[in-house]
């Protein structure tokens, strides 16, 4: 991307359902493009423009129209060849797989945001997983960037580092707007395990009955 302007497209989550993780660290890296001089924007579907509205007011945004959710790839398709864009990202649970195919079929380079380690089609993944060998790659032409350093968060202030370490830690555990606690299961157990170890406070949030059932079962199989 050295020495030429790109036009990139966003495509996240955003919802009532999925929080504003996805929104947040997109937006981190929407405003990174912006100060290297790329042509930047996000695009939602306009059934959900109200709620969108209140979390992208700043964000260079365009909107497609579909009935149905199977229709939503055609109608994606349009706005970016009509945008004339040169790379898409996506950072979403719920796309389809074929998405990712698809957009390379019409000559869209693609970039996904990886959290669990899935199956992807895209030419880059990006994840911030330390632990990765060649049985993820899905052909010899992708390529995947993983480890800490890609975890799109912003610059840690002063001020939490400067936290004085006498004090007890409080710590939250979550798992996005879903409580997926599922996907972070060995995570979840060893942060539990860990504030009886170091004695911190911890605190889990369910956002519904299930992950508080699903929490309530592992803290009792693992013995906490």
């Amino acid at each position: 991307m050295k020495n030429k302007f790109k036009k990139i497209a966003i495509y996240c989550d955003l919802d009532h359902q999925s929080g504003l993780g996805h929104i947040k660290r997109m937006e981190i890296l929407y405003k990174e493009f912006k100060k290297l001089g790329h042509d930047c924007f996000f695009i939602f579907n306009s059934k959900k423009r109200f709620f969108i509205k209140k979390y992208s007011l700043k964000l260079k945004t365009f909107y497609f129209k579909s009935d149905q959710k199977k229709n939503d790839f055609n109608e994606i398709v349009k706005v970016l060849k009509k945008s004339e864009i040169d790379l898409i990202i996506l950072d979403s649970y719920i796309v389809p797989l074929f998405w990712e195919r698809k957009l390379i079929e019409n000559k869209f380079f693609v970039v996904s945001i990886d959290d669990h380690l899935k199956k992807h089609h895209s030419n880059l993944v990006v994840t911030n997983k330390e632990s990765l060998d060649n049985k993820f790659l899905a052909n010899n032409n992708q390529t995947w960037l993983n480890g800490l350093k890609y975890l799109l968060v912003k610059k840690i202030s002063n001020k939490f580092k400067n936290k004085d370490k006498k004090k007890n830690l409080n710590v939250l555990l979550h798992a996005g707007a879903s409580s997926s606690f599922k996907a972070i299961k060995n995570l979840a157990a060893r942060t539990i395990i860990a504030s009886l170890k170091y004695n911190f406070n911890l605190t889990i949030l369910c956002t519904n009955i299930s992950s508080k059932n699903y929490m309530l079962n592992l803290i009792t199989k693992n013995k906490i």
